[in-house]
């Protein structure tokens, strides 16, 4: 049944011209009011009176139905306020001016037929330019523009009805001369749609600060003018002639406001040639950006790979030109990889990648484990060939059990996480081993860090491959490649009135549009494709409801883009129906949303769901995404997304994702183990802090493992900031669950932040827990043991800075030199802290110690260590030496062998001889230039040049960059004294040499050199390792050098156990 119908059924088919023409529905029939229906021009008081009779019982017998639905039937979700929502409303305030004079002058019965005149005439202009006549005040009239049903130019058609309604106010007379009105407008966020009242006495309350300024802008205006708030201006734009008024000082509100006077509306062609001057873009089409985009296919084919950095506002067509080349690109054989980043997954490290495989290989959320795992080794092998060796690594990106079919991956979270990139790197140049391959990842700037750095292996590894790579994101983001020869920038900009208009009239698919619709999508869209294809789809659809519309009414582009295109979307929103709260729900759950998840939180039975989801598609607010076995949907834009979110009361956000967190947690329970960042979001805004917390800790720790710091540190902030939720709530009696949440985020982010290099932050947060801890509670100790707690000795009046870590009855003093920093040395101090003191050193001219003069050889260095060592105490310590840190250590330990008891090297050099020549003609060169950059890059890449090294090296490269000149050109000159071959037989202390197999700084034979030359030393290999196996393979360094310490002894242990 439809309005036709009711109304044939009530004997009134006379009146469907008035509903129609008024777009009114049956979604809107039982919200209409006695004034509502004075407003559509129906005089007659019997007909107003049979109609409410019949409007109150269609409410009555849809009611029940309507709380059976399962979208009410939400949790509650939904049954609380449903029909409120927050709205982007223009409100205006008309007030009939000099009313106690005529009360004065009139009889009251003229007074009432006046009053009545006054108010039809009033209400029906209003109810003509598509506005809702809110509330008859004495003689004043409070109306909205935008609800109960939004257009996409409510501003404008308000001020039209304003200008229609002084115009024929003017027109009616009375003793005394014609009559007159004020009209105040303002626009901006509001909460519509609470009903007050019983009956015909109900009305539509709205709460915020817009009415208040609508009407105190009524009493600033002339008789017969409108004015209109700043806000209401900017979305007018060039439609009206406009004079600024002096700012106005108005009750209750402390600034003044910014107020204009609206007066004629200007023509269509003006308007346009006006918006031109104002910076139109006028460019043409995209036949430029496509040759780039091909040009650079066919240098990529060529084996010349490349990169364009594609970007431009939202909705200015970046995914369309992909899909464009694509398209182009039909005919030719290549394999077409495309990521999707996302707001909400920001803080889940490799989601657009995860995204894809499991999208790829079709795996569904009730695939058994084994089921996962061979749908991937078809997809793996299919890609790879032999895919036993990945297999593996991409099984635990997607959190699949494989250790009955593959042995344990046996790797630290760093090596794998660099294991996994690397995997993911190789698997591109295999497709493309095959055929051309055209890479897209799309929307970067909400890509979470760990899919940056595997972009960035993507950039530089793809030189030399068929693969072209598109990057694209908003406008305000900073790539960081744009310098790299092989990179192309290219921005999109908006399209010219030509090219826009093609577009509006390819998207109306043979609807024949008429010129003055045509010209107001123009008008209205500015260029920017998004905006042109879903206003002129509106048009369309406004065509089709309503064929019996008379006009279409004049528009213009608003300066304030997201305030338009929420009043846009809100328009197409309003006109789905039930559908709209299906778009809300999933709006709530993400650009990106399954099927099976999507009728898990609504509880629709499955009819009900795949209606409301057909609706969505039909009216291409969402589409379908992924393989068709995944039934799994997108919103066509991220704006669509936020602006259906944004509508949803506060209130009723929090209950929907409340709701939302529980049903998965409940239900999908991999969402808890493999992304816990996820529910922790939902819980989060959905106000259950505990809970929260909770996964916003396994979130945290689950990137940690993965080396994931960034998104691991912006976890743990979230967490604590549930926690000091929690706190203003909970009684301190009752706290008791949140101070051990809030004790074990502070201790993991002190031992994030120390794996970041941030001592004194770690210290702060290690502090913090302690601070929580009860005086009698041991675990206080074992945190404290991880603080980084800095020291002081003074030599010759210089300050060398060092640094006590843990506690234990023997004492590791590890030496590196320029402070290799504790990014490196982290992982052992938090696997032996409990076991060993261990102390580390700021060398001269870093870190907190005194700045240095050169020369200032390793002598100078051996002294330094010797003050240490004596405001230690003079007791034999375990010395540790990285790299040239060992020549000091083994230098001290000549002269005074009595302050050791053990000596342990790694990756030592003899002398300069041992060296990688190569290195040392580079070093050479950089050195007589001066180039500080090119000498700390060449060191770092042979001592960085693992996988899981990357994002240390990247590091260190800035740290030393910051150290000061004088410092880094000591660090490289030549230094005779770092020999320490003379030395070597004169040590009779017990010394493991430590080296990795595969250095590229110091090669192996240096190690067999100084382990041949010592009378008392073992020399300990990492197999397949470089310069630092104490980060690469750190667990087997801790266990061989805390058995070296405690034993004397250098066991290989099986590491399989």
């Amino acid at each position: 049944m439809d309005i036709a119908d009711w109304l044939r059924a009530l004997g009134m088919q006379h009146l469907e011209g008035a509903f129609v023409a008024n777009d009114v529905d049956l979604e809107l029939l039982p919200k209409l009011t006695a004034a509502d229906l004075e407003a559509l021009g129906i005089s007659s008081v019997g007909h107003r009176r049979r109609l409410l009779d019949a409007i109150g019982k269609l409410v009555a017998e849809t009611e029940p139905s309507a709380q059976g639905s399962g979208i009410v039937k939400l949790a509650g979700a939904f049954q609380s306020q449903a029909s409120a929502e927050r709205r982007h409303l223009t409100v205006m305030f008309v007030d009939l001016v000099g009313s106690t004079e005529l009360a004065e002058r009139l009889d009251p019965e003229d007074l009432r037929t006046t009053i009545r005149l006054y108010q039809d005439a009033c209400s029906a202009l209003i109810v003509t330019f598509g506005g809702f006549v809110a509330k008859y005040l004495g003689d004043g009239i409070l109306a909205y523009f935008g609800w109960p049903r939004a257009h996409e130019d409510d501003a404008e058609r308000s001020v039209r009805a304003g200008l229609a309604i002084a115009e024929a106010t003017s027109r009616l007379t009375v003793p005394g001369g014609p009559l007159s009105v004020r009209i105040g407008i303002a626009t901006g966020l509001v909460v519509v749609g609470d009903l007050i009242g019983e009956g015909a006495a109900r009305e539509e309350a709205v709460v915020g600060e817009t009415p208040n300024l609508a009407a105190r802008l009524q009493q600033t205006a002339e008789p017969g003018t409108i004015v209109v708030a700043d806000a209401t201006r900017r979305l007018l734009g060039a439609s009206f002639e406009m004079e600024e008024l002096p700012a106005a000082r108005l009750r209750g509100f402390a600034e003044p406001i910014r107020v204009w006077k609206a007066m004629n509306e200007r023509p269509i062609a003006e308007r346009f040639e006006r918006r031109r001057a104002l910076g139109l873009t006028k460019l043409v089409g995209r036949r430029r950006e496509t040759a780039v985009l091909l040009d650079r296919w066919k240098l990529a084919k060529g084996g010349k790979g490349q990169v364009v950095l594609l970007s431009g506002e939202p909705g200015i067509g970046k995914s369309r030109i992909i899909d464009e080349l694509r398209q182009r690109l039909s005919d030719h054989a290549f394999t077409s990889l495309r990521f999707q980043c996302s707001a909400q997954n920001i803080g889940s490290a490799l989601h657009p990648i995860i995204s894809r495989v499991e999208s790829d290989c079709g795996i569904n959320r009730n695939d058994t484990p084994t089921a996962k795992l061979a749908k991937l080794e078809i997809l793996l092998e299919e890609e790879f060939g032999d895919a036993t060796s990945v297999t593996p690594l991409v099984a635990a990106l997607l959190g699949i059990p494989f250790n009955e079919n593959y042995p344990p991956l046996g790797l630290t979270p760093r090596q794998q996480k660099a294991k996994t990139l690397e995997t993911l790197a190789i698997e591109i140049q295999c497709l493309a081993a095959r055929q051309p391959v055209l890479f897209s990842f799309e929307d970067i700037h909400w890509a979470d860090p760990t899919s940056l750095e595997f972009l960035d292996i993507v950039v530089n590894r793809i030189e030399r491959l068929p693969v072209m790579a598109i990057l694209t994101f908003r406008s305000e983001f900073e790539a960081a490649w744009p310098s790299i020869a092989h990179v192309t920038q290219l921005s999109l900009k908006r399209l010219g009135r030509r090219y826009a208009t093609a577009l509006a009239k390819q998207v109306a698919a043979g609807v024949e549009l008429p010129a003055r619709t045509l010209e107001q999508i123009l008008a209205r869209t500015d260029g920017v494709p998004l905006f042109v294809e879903e206003l002129t789809k509106a048009e369309i659809e406004a065509i089709s409801a309503t064929p019996r519309q008379k006009q279409y009414l004049d528009r213009a582009t608003s300066r304030d883009v997201p305030s338009i295109l929420h009043d846009f979307l809100m328009a197409r929103l309003d006109r789905l129906g039930g559908a709209k709260d299906v778009a809300q729900l999933a709006s709530c759950l993400g650009r990106e949303f399954s099927h099976e998840m999507l009728a898990a939180v609504s509880g629709l039975q499955g009819g009900e769901l795949e209606a409301a989801i057909n609706r969505l598609i039909a009216s291409e607010l969402i589409e379908r995404a992924g393989s068709p076995s995944t039934r799994s949907y997108m919103f066509r834009h991220a704006l669509i997304q936020e602006a259906a979110y944004i509508s949803l009361l506060k209130s009723r956000r929090q209950r929907l994702h409340a709701h939302i967190a529980e049903t998965v947690e409940a239900q999908f329970p991999e969402i808890a183990t493999q992304r816990p960042e996820w529910l922790a979001y939902h819980f989060a805004e959905g106000s259950t802090v505990t809970r929260a917390a909770t996964y916003w800790l396994r979130a945290a720790q689950l990137a940690k493992n993965a080396y994931a710091l960034r998104e691991a540190a912006a976890h743990l902030q979230k967490c604590l900031e549930q926690i000091a939720k929690l706190r203003s709530i909970a009684p301190t009696a009752h706290f008791s669950e949140g101070r051990v949440q809030e004790n074990d985020a502070l201790v993991l982010l002190g031992d994030v932040t120390s794996l970041m290099g941030q001592l004194e932050s770690a210290n702060r947060y290690y502090q913090r827990a302690i601070d929580l801890i009860d005086d009698d509670d041991g675990d206080s100790n074992a945190i404290s043991r991880k603080q980084h707690l800095q020291r002081v000795a003074v030599r010759g009046g210089a300050k060398i800075a060092y640094y006590e870590h843990g506690g234990g009855s023997d004492t590791l003093v590890i030496v590196s030199p320029l402070a290799y920093g504790l990014a490196t040395i982290q992982p052992v101090l938090e696997r032996l802290c409990q076991d060993f003191r261990i102390v580390t050193i700021d060398a001269r001219g870093s870190g907190a110690s005194d700045l240095l003069t050169r020369p200032y050889p390793i002598d100078e260095h051996v002294k330094d260590l010797r003050a240490v060592l004596g405001a230690l105490g003079d007791k034999p310590v375990v010395g540790v030496g990285i790299s040239a840190g060992g020549n000091t250590l083994l230098k001290l330990a000549y002269q005074e062998p009595r302050l050791f008891s053990k000596l342990v090297t790694l990756g030592t050099p003899p002398n300069n001889e041992a060296f990688n020549a190569a290195y040392m003609r580079i070093r050479e060169e950089d050195l007589r230039r001066e180039d500080l950059e090119g000498l700390i890059r060449s060191h770092t890449d042979l001592i960085y040049h693992e996988p899981e090294m990357l994002e240390l090296k990247e590091q260190v490269i800035r740290d030393r960059m910051l150290l000061p000149r004088e410092t880094i050109l000591s660090f490289f000159e030549f230094d005779p004294t770092k020999d320490v071959t003379g030395l070597l037989n004169g040590i009779r202390l017990s010394t493991l040499v430590i080296h990795g197999r595969d250095d590229r700084l110091v090669p192996f034979s240096a190690a067999e050199q100084i382990a041949t030359a010592l009378p008392n030393a073992q020399l300990y290999a990492f197999e397949g390792k470089g310069h630092l196996p104490i980060f690469t393979a750190t667990d087997e360094f801790c266990r061989v050098l805390q058995t070296f310490a405690h034993t004397g002894a250098a066991v290989r242990e099986d590491l399989s156990l």
